[in-house]
């Protein structure tokens, strides 16, 4: 997980977290580059699936 400055306002500067995914995990999921997901947690558990 990395934290990335997402955009600088005068002096205040806003992040976002980057979770990466291996290649395989993407595949057998069979996600595209671009397409909508949706996170949440349940359990304490992060949970991402297609919109």
């Amino acid at each position: 997980m990395q934290k990335q400055v997402s955009r600088k306002v005068k002096n205040k500067e806003y992040s976002k977290y980057v979770i990466v995914l291996p290649s395989e995990i993407v595949a057998k999921l069979g996600w595209k580059e671009g397409e909508n997901l949706e996170a949440f947690v349940r359990n304490k558990k992060l949970v991402i699936k297609q919109k």
